[in-house]
């Protein structure tokens, strides 16, 4: 989009749309573009400028509707001034719009430097980006002039090119390498140079007479203002006038912009999910392993017991076995403030605990190993897919999840009727029970220990069936302190019983006519 030709062309367009008009406005909607509005009796046209790193471009938006919101007016002071010339300036990659007063506006399309100056006297006045860094210098000392110096010795053909027609840009001097039957590679000799002089010159030759050319090969697209031999899996649309063939660049590049955009923030969230869990499963495994080593502890247990009498109060290590014998000695930790038969029993729980949770550990396993070749097998979709639709909506979705607030809670679905919704900490506890718990919700919270925040969504005056109430009293449980625990006290009551009073810590409320059952720690086995 910034090749000086193109750029060229543009200029000598708007020369002949917007010589003679008023500048009435210039204002700037969206970021890093610019809009200048002229008019001329009943006639109004709209120059918009874009400075986007991406692909700057300058364009005649025939009809363009200004924003009535989040707009900003600039350059106030050429506002009624009639545009006089419109040019390329210095031979390079600038416009001018000269206006009377002396004033004029500059548009430069430098790689990460394209900007819009308000000029006088051929001194800044101010800029459309960084305003303040700019005003008051003289404009030759932020828009270079093209180096046109030829290398002494280029190394190949294609540097003797780009040094000998640094305007013409890698498409026509691939063009160029097409034509006289060399390659990027090929010897800058005195025949290939000549040959590849021939070639380019008879290109510029055609772009001084332009045709306007769109080439597309799936996302790809290419302006040209000459005919290319060597895009041949290309094909082809050819257009009126450069305004013509740039809208429609734009309008296509731009949505395969936004598919591509949208293509690897999906492909990006697949891979950071499989990431998390791999982590998982990693974890699980190391679980698995302590769980399969749980007789250790069935065995410190025991040997806790066979040997309480040699254990003293406070002691924290108890060391068997034959030490002069040759064989090894066992060292089994011990808890200073329990007493023997405490540690034995400690010991004792952990086997039970590791034993019960392998089968558990190992259905977890399985889930997550399927999960990552789901989403291996996704992520390998996306990656092919071609379909925009498709993709664009997916990704919509996504940023919509992402920016969704109750994300921050575990959500369950009971008999596809009821959902539980749970805190995940002191801060999404808060925000769950001030935020988005109705105040005929029942809320949930374990008694005597620190837990999360539990909210059975319900219908004003509906009656929740018991064994919802308990399978949801079962899920804060779980999400609790107490969640080793057999059986434990649950505290519920309609939201708005629940009190959150000023200078309480996030996640510490009241309740008040609360009910309380007891349940096993638990989630359901469907969930």
């Amino acid at each position: 989009m910034n090749n000086y030709y193109t750029i060229k062309n543009v200029s000598e367009f708007l020369a002949k749309e917007f010589t003679g008009l008023e500048i009435s406005e210039i204002f700037s909607q969206e970021k890093e573009k610019l809009c200048i509005a002229a008019v001329k009796e009943n006639e109004s046209k709209t120059i918009e400028y874009s400075c986007q790193r991406r692909s700057p471009y300058i364009v005649l938006k025939e009809k363009y509707s200004k924003a009535r919101r989040n707009t900003v007016n600039i350059f106030k002071d050429i506002y009624g001034m009639k545009i006089t010339d419109i040019k390329i300036l210095d031979n390079d990659r600038k416009i001018l719009i000269s206006l009377a007063a002396d004033y004029s506006i500059l548009f430069t399309f430098f790689t990460n430097k394209s900007n819009c100056f308000l000029l006088r006297y051929d001194h800044i006045v101010s800029a459309f980006k960084d305003s303040g860094i700019y005003s008051g210098k003289d404009i030759s000392e932020t828009a270079p002039e093209y180096n046109s110096g030829i290398q002494t010795t280029p190394a190949n053909i294609s540097r003797y090119l780009k040094s000998r027609y640094p305007k013409s840009g890698p498409l026509y001097i691939n063009e160029a390498l097409f034509r006289s039957g060399l390659s990027d590679s090929s010897p800058a000799e005195s025949k290939s140079i000549s040959s590849a002089d021939s070639a380019m010159n008879s290109i510029l030759n055609e772009i001084s007479d332009p045709v306007y050319i769109l080439y597309q090969k799936d996302e790809d697209f290419k302006i040209s203002l000459a005919t290319l031999s060597h895009l041949k899996e290309y094909t082809a649309k050819q257009f009126e006038n450069i305004n013509e063939l740039i809208l429609t660049y734009l309008r296509l590049s731009s949505s395969s912009v936004k598919f591509h955009d949208a293509k690897n923030n999906r492909i990006s969230e697949l891979k950071k999910n499989i990431t998390h869990n791999k982590k998982k499963l990693d974890s699980f495994r190391l679980n698995l392993a302590h769980s399969r080593n749980s007789g250790n502890f069935k065995e410190y247990g025991n040997l806790i017991l066979q040997n309480i009498h040699l254990i003293s109060k406070g002691q924290t290590v108890l060391k068997t076995g034959n030490d002069q014998a040759g064989n090894d000695i066992t060292e089994i930790k011990l808890k200073e403030d329990l007493s023997p038969a405490e540690n034995a029993a400690m010991y004792f729980d952990k086997y039970k605990r590791l034993k019960n949770s392998e089968s558990l550990i190992l259905k977890k396993i399985s889930e997550l190993e399927k999960n990552i070749a789901s989403l291996e097998n996704e992520m390998a979709s996306v990656e092919a897919s071609d379909n925009f639709k498709k993709i664009i909506k997916e990704d919509k979705l996504m940023q919509e999840s992402k920016n969704d607030e109750t994300n921050k809670f575990r959500k369950f679905i009971l008999n596809d009727k009821y959902q539980v919704w749970v805190g995940k900490d002191s801060i999404s506890n808060d925000l769950l029970t001030t935020k988005y718990a109705s105040q005929n919700d029942l809320w949930f919270h374990v008694r005597g220990a620190s837990g999360s925040h539990t909210i059975l969504k319900k219908n004003f005056k509906e009656d929740v069936p018991k064994e919802i109430i308990h399978t949801a009293a079962s899920i804060s449980a779980y999400y609790s302190k107490a969640r080793n625990a057999g059986s434990v006290p649950v505290a519920y009551c309609e939201k708005k019983y629940v009190k959150k009073k000023k200078g309480f810590k996030s996640g510490t409320v009241i309740m008040e006519r609360e009910k309380v059952i007891f349940v096993k720690p638990s989630l359901p086995p469907d969930l």
